[in-house]
């Protein structure tokens, strides 16, 4: 016997049993909640599991019983698709056997952009499970912070909205790295949003929200599309406030198929601020002008009108200024090269250069120690 036929054979012969005792104690066939069970009948049940648990026991089975691993057997279901591909070439040209791009191949997001409903742009597939990602995605949070916000690990408290009951796994991400769990009860419809708006908007030690939409566990819960309507566009003390969206069941159904509601359609910022002329500025300024948001540019109007130096930055900086709105100039001859493009003066807003920004910041918020980029306090 497999460990997938070991198990579904529990799961049958545990609810036939659950099913007949209710029937019996209420003359029609719904599954039965242990809570309407007299005392008498839950010794009943005990004694009577303990029994089928003991015929297992004496079978002295071998099995792995970690969750979310397949079967040999569910896996050989897949064994076809080794060996059906004619060729490894991807549309644009990338051999698929090799190293892939950073936010995954093409194609692949095509695949979840038809199962999700979320556009490829928005998706990116990794070559770990989304707890790994998620992982990383905390850890970098901790080092580095987000948006020019404190990394959390120089923050005295870094706390995180953990709706119950929930996933473990996520809980467990939060204990690891030191992260105080706030407890909000879970509704039919979704975390408590009353509870979740009052915390995250009066506490700016609050840094996001465990989510998983559809199928929650245990109770199988999805939230409503005014669950998501709040959550998208509720107020926080923290700028860096962050919603960790785990759809993971979302394509396993339980009963029947709950649509859920678009974050990002619910989600479209005011405006979205790009820096510099880096192929991220320049990808994030492409996706929010698809998306129809305006875009803001700093640091813009750098030139050199040579598209081959800086390579590919003078490329990027160039395409990212053709689909801004806003262009914020760090100097008067950035003005003069965004004027030489053809953007309107009344879109240009000569606002500084922020490397200089940056360092008179620094010194200003460290004057009693400056030693240690050789500069003096007078300086």
């Amino acid at each position: 016997m497999t460990h997938f036929e070991f198990i579904s054979k529990i799961i049958k012969e545990s609810v036939k049993k659950l099913t007949k005792l209710h029937i019996a104690k209420k003359g029609k066939k719904r599954m039965a909640k242990i809570t309407e069970y007299s005392k008498e009948e839950l010794v009943a049940l005990k004694k009577e599991l303990e029994v089928e648990y003991d015929k297992y026991v004496k079978a002295n089975l071998s099995l792995d019983m970690s969750r979310g691993k397949p079967a040999a057997t569910q896996l050989d279901i897949t064994n076809g698709l080794l060996g059906a591909l004619d060729g490894y070439m991807t549309e644009a040209g990338l051999d698929a056997r090799n190293y892939g791009v950073l936010d995954g191949i093409p194609e692949m997001k095509k695949i979840f952009s038809d199962l999700t409903g979320i556009e490829g742009k928005n998706i990116i597939v990794g070559g770990n499970s989304s707890l790994n990602l998620m992982y990383d995605s905390f850890t970098r949070l901790s080092l580095f912070g987000a948006l020019g916000s404190t990394p959390w690990c120089k923050l005295d408290k870094v706390k995180f909205l953990c709706p119950a009951p929930g996933y473990d796994r996520h809980f467990a991400i939060c204990e690891d790295l030191g992260i105080e769990m706030i407890t909000v009860p879970m509704l039919e419809d979704g975390p408590d949003m009353d509870m979740v708006e009052e915390l995250a908007a009066k506490d700016d030690s609050i840094k996001g929200i465990w989510c998983v939409p559809l199928y929650s566990n245990p109770q199988g819960i999805c939230y409503s599309d005014e669950t998501v309507r709040r959550l998208v566009s509720m107020k926080t003390a923290a700028a860096d406030f962050r919603i960790f969206w785990d759809n993971a069941y979302g394509v396993h159904p339980i009963y029947e198929q709950v649509d859920l509601l678009n974050v990002f359609d619910e989600a479209k910022p005011d405006i979205v601020l790009v820096h510099g002329d880096t192929t991220t500025s320049m990808a994030a300024a492409l996706s929010a002008f698809y998306a129809k948001i305006p875009v803001g540019h700093v640091e813009a109007g750098l030139r050199t009108f040579n598209k081959h130096y800086p390579f590919p930055e003078e490329i990027n900086r160039v395409f990212a200024d053709a689909v801004c709105s806003y262009h914020f100039a760090p100097t008067d001859t950035s003005v003069e090269n965004l004027i030489k493009s053809a953007i309107p003066k009344e879109h240009i807003y000569k606002t500084g250069n922020t490397v200089i920004d940056a360092l008179l910041h620094t010194v200003e918020n460290n004057k009693e120690d400056l030693s240690y980029i050789g500069l003096k306090p007078e300086l």
